[in-house]
């Protein structure tokens, strides 16, 4: 019932951010595929870079999935989407983390605490 998704809502809001807080993204992970399931949003569903340019719910799906050094052929398959929309979500991530490579995307994701 509509009680249910907002109590669940908030116990994931705050769960989700306790994750975040002491740098466990894998908890944080799980969460956000807990609440997608169950279709409950959590937030903007965006995640702000340095002020700049924010990364779409669906890019930070791709930059986890690049973390794991998944190729793009992966990627599509995994997220049901073309090999060409995972090549241009991964080229939107490295211009928006201001990287020339996949790992340097990674790097500097996890150092932003991105993922």
């Amino acid at each position: 019932g509509a009680g249910d998704v907002a109590a669940g809502t908030k116990i994931l809001t705050r769960a989700r951010a306790a994750a975040r807080e002491h740098g466990f993204a894998g908890l944080d992970n799980v969460i956000t595929d807990l609440a997608r399931t169950h279709q409950v949003r959590l937030g903007a569903h965006r995640t702000t870079v340095d002020g700049d340019e924010p990364l779409s719910t669906r890019e930070l799906d791709v930059l986890r999935l690049l973390v794991d050094g998944r190729t793009n052929p992966e990627i599509a398959e995994l997220l049901s989407i073309s090999r060409r929309t995972a090549a241009a979500h991964v080229s939107n991530i490295l211009r928006k983390l201001d990287s020339t490579s996949r790992a340097g995307a990674v790097s500097t994701a996890h150092r932003r605490g991105i993922v």
